[in-house]
């Protein structure tokens, strides 16, 4: 146990679980799309880079974003949430390329008309 202990910190040391961010500034709208890993547990739980996708035309940021992390070698889950239109053959696209994509409602600012 104790030896089980001591690979845990040490992977801890090596992934520390606070807040890791990959940001890529968009074209085309000067949009900001990044991807954030957040520690879900202090007791070892699942950790995922999620992204937020707000429609076709910004699909390539989200695909070059995941070669970016997959070169890493990380072995978190990669989440794409999105917000806009996505074809079928798109969500197709970024499952095969190991993404997990979650459709969502776009959340409007009251603060602009």
């Amino acid at each position: 146990q104790q030896q089980q202990q001591q690979q845990q910190q040490q992977q801890q040391a090596a992934d520390p679980p606070e807040l890791h961010t990959a940001s890529e500034e968009g074209g085309g709208g000067g949009g900001k799309r990044s991807a954030q890993a957040v520690d879900v547990g202090s007791s070892g739980g699942r950790q995922a880079y999620v992204t937020l996708l707000y429609g076709e035309a910004f699909m390539l940021g989200v695909r070059v974003l995941g070669q970016s992390l997959r070169e890493t070698g990380t072995t978190r889950d990669l989440v794409v949430l999105c917000a806009g239109p996505l074809s079928g053959a798109g969500e197709d696209t970024l499952v095969n390329e190991g993404w997990v994509v979650r459709r969502v409602d776009v959340v409007h600012n009251p603060g602009r008309w």
